[in-house]
């Protein structure tokens, strides 16, 4: 008896060791086991009610928080209250809150393995920016980031257990999530937070081609015809887009839902503003700019190029923007300057229409500071004198290296290294975050010199040449222009 019982013990004790080794080397935060089940019911003039029930919390006193936007919207936390836990039987879960590394936390007492959350998201002023969850009496707008709290040590990009109900009250409603018999499916953490549903008084215009799709949304005002028109120009962008990178950045199709909201005119101003979220594209503008289908499909144009370059395609974010200051170039400066090129490509823009861009481009960026570089344009967004240099420089920049690379190696080659950043570094398919230096090393591989571009004029702040004109050397005109960073 003696020695089976040392084997017996031998191994419980290894199977002891093993399990407490296994535990230990799980990766954290895994999401397995995990399922988050959201019901939101608007509240016209209210804001939001949301209901949810987590599944698999397994850890003791289980936090959640509130993804804050990275745009104009800020302290999103403090529009939650009635926060509320319950277990399955209905007992209350007493919740303690606080601010952890700057942002809110609601920590469960315990170690509930599940529980019942409720709590109120109050809305938003619809006009203050596009970025706005709000409900009124005939339509919605809801932001996946300033609705759902989300248990703390998710991993963002894992999938995930998740479904979300939306009581439409009546309204139908459009959403950039996949959705099935009335339940849309967030595929992960990142998926929700950057999820839009928008319902209510919208004119729908949906067009497909191949594997790009767009569902454009305007309110009544508008008129149907502007939804259409700004379809019909999108859409073959948005193939251009497909075509250029040689795949949609996610699955097999590129499905892209546009909101166009309507915001009153200042006194003596007009405006027009958009951001882009997974799959989505919304814009507040003043109602002169619906007159300007262009523009509309310029802005729209640009931030659905953001799901390639800023999503697919992506540096480390430092806060309060998304993007990687030091390669804000390529993030936004060649988004900027590709969705004019594809506008062109796509028949939707003359080639006149582009020149007169680039001498706009050219006068904005004369009219900035001369001492700033992007970089330091990127962390100081706060501020018009720098705000617009991104958005000039930066497309002037992706004009610069488009014609050196193309004098120097041939037709397509800054299409090559852009799509070959895709194709490596697909954030989505392979987890790699860009750095500026693999960048300049890839454009360097594609064309001999092109880092040497990069350094000076996208990094740095030489002044850069007429490019209005005709298209000249980059290397000769830096002559011309002299030197200095």
């Amino acid at each position: 008896m003696t020695r089976p019982r040392a084997r017996y013990l031998r191994l419980l004790y290894l199977a002891l060791i093993l399990g407490l080794g296994a535990a230990f080397l799980r990766p954290a935060g895994g999401n397995r086991g995990l399922a988050l089940r959201y019901t939101v019911h608007p509240v016209p003039g209210g804001g939001f009610d949301v209901e949810l029930h987590a599944a698999g919390l397994g850890r003791d006193h289980p936090g959640f928080r509130l993804l804050d936007g990275w745009g104009l919207l800020q302290d999103q936390s403090a529009h939650v209250d009635g926060f509320e836990a319950r277990d399955p039987a209905g007992r209350p879960i007493r919740v303690a809150t606080g601010i952890r590394e700057g942002t809110a936390r609601w920590t469960l007492a315990g170690s509930p393995r599940d529980a019942v959350i409720r709590y109120h998201v109050r809305p938003y002023p619809p006009d203050v920016s596009a970025e706005a969850s709000f409900v009124d009496r005939t339509r919605l707008v809801m932001l996946g980031y300033s609705l759902f709290l989300l248990p703390t040590g998710v991993d963002h990009y894992e999938p995930l257990d998740v479904t979300v109900r939306v009581d439409s009250t009546g309204f139908p409603l459009w959403s950039s999530w996949p959705e099935a018999g009335g339940v849309y499916r967030p595929g992960s953490a990142h998926d929700l937070w950057s999820g839009v549903v928008a319902g209510g008084a919208f004119n729908p215009t949906r067009l497909n081609r191949g594997p790009v799709s767009v569902t454009v949304l305007t309110e009544p005002a508008t008129g149907r015809s502007t939804g259409l028109t700004i379809a019909n120009r999108l859409l073959p962008v948005l193939g251009r887009m497909v075509e250029f990178f040689g795949a949609p950045p996610r699955g097999d199709s590129l499905s892209v839902l546009a909101v166009y909201r309507t915001r009153p005119a200042p006194p003596g101003r007009s405006m027009m503003s958009g951001n882009s979220e997974e799959g989505a594209f919304l814009c507040v503008a003043s109602p002169d700019r619906y007159a300007d289908p262009q523009s509309l499909t310029q802005l729209a144009s640009h931030e659905c190029l953001h799901f390639y370059l800023g999503g697919a395609l992506t540096g480390g974010p430092e806060p309060p923007y998304q993007n990687s200051p030091d390669l804000i170039w390529l993030v936004e400066g060649m988004t900027e300057y590709l969705s004019y090129r594809f506008m062109v490509e796509a028949g939707v823009l003359s080639p006149a229409g582009l020149r007169e861009v680039v001498a706009r481009k050219e006068r904005e960026a004369a009219g900035a500071p001369s001492n700033v570089t992007l970089a330091a344009a990127a962390r100081r967004m706060d501020r018009m004198d720098t705000y617009q240099l991104v958005y000039s420089r930066g497309f002037l920049v992706g004009l610069l290296l488009d014609r050196e690379m193309e004098s120097r190696c041939g037709g397509e080659a800054l299409n090559r290294a852009i799509r070959g950043l895709f194709e490596e570094c697909d954030f989505y398919r392979t987890g790699k975050a860009l750095t500026p230096d693999f960048v300049r090393s890839e454009f360097d591989a594609t064309c001999p010199g092109t880092a040497a571009l990069i350094a000076r004029y996208a990094e740095g702040n030489a002044r850069l040449p007429e490019l209005s004109g005709e298209p000249a050397s980059a290397a000769t005109a830096a002559t011309v222009a002299g030197t200095g960073r």
